[in-house]
């Protein structure tokens, strides 16, 4: 097994993660990696979604990262 196959096996949400523009705010697992990645709370990633849209860039310009 090549090493992307073997990585993707283990974490298979990681490469669909990476190349989505869009935050699925119904997948806790997806909330949960943004809000990480953006160092905000659950909470506050999901309000920025509700006021900015899903798209991951423009809840960054919300929150301002």
């Amino acid at each position: 097994m090549h090493s992307m196959e073997k990585y993707l096996s283990e974490e298979p949400f990681a490469l669909r993660r990476s190349e989505r523009s869009d935050i699925n705010i119904n997948d806790r697992h997806e909330i949960r990696h943004f809000a990480q990645e953006l160092g905000v709370d659950e909470a506050h990633l999901v309000r920025a979604a509700d006021v900015a849209g899903v798209c991951s860039r423009a809840v960054q310009a919300h929150l301002g990262c």
